[in-house]
């Protein structure tokens, strides 16, 4: 069932760094005494700091640190913690619900602002979609930690032979993807595995006789 309309000068979809750096800017543009009423929906109720995930394969970091609540954020802006079902351009409304108890909300607007983010689809590369370990979310970092800790303990059991192989690159870790936050998670990787593994190279992590980290733009 839907609420009555709830009005808004300014809806922003999506709770990623550009719908909430729009939100701040839009917090810090108001003039003296000018009320400007912002409201954000987003699936979740805080925002990855991305910047800092990729230490959390070293360990230096815990996932608590990583988290910004959007609520201490953005001061009086309006935060529905929602999925959103519905885009009506021509009408300017949204229809947003929990999925859960089949409430629904209609949010109408002046201005809107999409920044909804990206999805990865690793089926455009053969193989990628089987064996490729993304780097996006909290829990995409912690699958990579516990990949690596896996391959160097699977590493431990083999003979003196295998590990040495092991060492000269023949079990190498690839990365693919130029955004600071790879290479930041290629460098973490280093640190995890160094040096009883090789990861396969970007120039930042190169030592010689030591682990290289395969870069792939």
């Amino acid at each position: 069932m839907a609420i009555n309309n709830l009005a808004h000068d300014v809806l922003i979809l999506g709770g990623g760094h550009a719908g909430v750096r729009a939100a701040r800017q839009l917090i810090q543009r108001q003039r003296r005494g000018e009320r400007l009423d912002i409201a954000l929906v987003s699936r979740d109720n805080v925002e990855l700091w991305h910047g800092l995930m990729p230490q959390m394969l070293a360990n230096t970091v815990q996932p608590q640190h990583v988290v910004v609540p959007l609520r201490e954020v953005l001061p009086g802006v309006s935060i529905y913690i929602y999925e959103i079902r519905e885009i009506d351009l021509e009408h300017r409304r949204v229809t947003i619900d929990r999925g859960t108890d089949g409430e629904e909300l209609i949010l109408t607007y002046r201005t809107l602002v999409l920044a909804m983010g990206s999805t990865i689809d690793l089926s455009r590369f053969p193989g990628m979609l089987e064996h490729a370990l993304p780097t996006k979310t909290i829990g995409d970092f912690v699958h990579l930690r516990n990949q690596v800790i896996g391959m160097l303990e699977a590493a431990s059991e083999q003979p003196d032979a295998s590990v040495r192989d092991l060492r000269r690159g023949r079990r190498r870790l690839r990365r693919r993807g130029g955004f600071v936050r790879d290479r930041r998670a290629c460098a973490a990787v280093r640190a995890v595995v160094s040096p009883p593994v090789e990861v396969a190279g970007s120039d930042c992590l190169r030592r010689p006789g030591d682990a290289r980290a395969a870069n792939h733009e």
